[in-house]
């Protein structure tokens, strides 16, 4: 799903990345990259699944438990003893994963339950061109009480994001993820009450948050309908310029588009 996000920065990128499979390599990397640290809190937010933490709803079982899965994940991939830069991120997501806790035992009380973590459909789910099918994982679904459903994608931010700002500039889809999150949710929710939003896990208490965006269910068909035009583009093998607001965050990334050393500032994503 995010490759149409790509696409929509940088037709040429997603060329090189999801159709060639291209990808920059290095054995440099002394300390886990945005994309490294994202992946990390993705692994230990599985553990939410747990009958025993799917609504729990007291944020100190919620952090004890969070707490001992960061440690177990990190001694699996790191060992006993990992770097010290590596150490000192192990700490910050440490300290992210208490003051979501906290969020997380608020959201619980309010009738929310996490049902699916990392799901995904079985088979890809056709867009109404019928030409391409959509694939991909929804970080996380949850249900509240009253039978409504809310399909969650986590951000390892340091300040809060507003899920429609993202998708939407000017009224026009920037990014599309969400709502295809609703997609391919259809599959397991049914038509079922649904919106989307964002887990941001920041540094403090003021960018860490759910972030709802209760009217997406009814922007849907106008999403569909612009990723079909997409699917029609890359099928028709259409390479149009990058987006004039998209700044690459990797400079060989920049390089193949035209922007030289002007890159966007680096930031956590999970």
């Amino acid at each position: 799903m995010t490759g149409f996000r790509k696409w929509l920065q940088a037709p040429l990128l997603f060329h090189v990345g999801n159709e060639l499979r291209l990808r920059a390599c290095t054995d440099e990397a002394r300390e886990l990259d945005s994309a490294a640290f994202g992946t990390l809190l993705h692994r230990v937010l599985e553990v939410l699944a747990r009958e025993d933490l799917c609504a729990c709803d007291d944020p100190e079982i919620l952090f004890s438990a969070l707490e001992a899965e960061l440690t177990a994940v990190a001694e699996r991939r790191f060992g006993a003893t990992p770097r010290a830069a590596v150490a000192l991120q192990l700490d910050q997501a440490r300290h992210r994963l208490q003051l979501f806790a906290t969020r997380q035992a608020t959201r619980a009380s309010s009738g929310w339950r996490v049902v699916e973590v990392e799901w995904r459909p079985k088979d890809p789910v056709r867009l109404p061109c019928g030409r391409m099918g959509v694939h991909g994982s929804i970080d996380r679904i949850d249900q509240h009480e009253d039978g409504s459903f809310c399909l969650l994608d986590y951000k390892s931010v340091s300040s809060l994001r507003d899920p429609a700002k993202v998708h939407l500039k000017d009224d026009v889809w920037v990014d599309l993820q969400l709502p295809l999150y609703v997609h391919l949710a259809r599959q397991r929710i049914g038509a079922a009450r649904v919106h989307g939003g964002y887990v941001c896990l920041g540094p403090d208490e003021k960018s860490t948050r759910f972030q709802d965006w209760e009217g997406l269910a009814d922007l849907v068909p106008s999403a569909l309908e612009r990723a079909s035009e997409i699917a029609e583009a890359i099928l028709s093998g259409q390479l149009p310029g990058p987006d004039e607001r998209f700044r690459p965050f990797d400079p060989f990334e920049g390089y193949l588009v035209g922007h030289g050393l002007d890159l966007a500032e680096q930031e956590e994503e999970a």
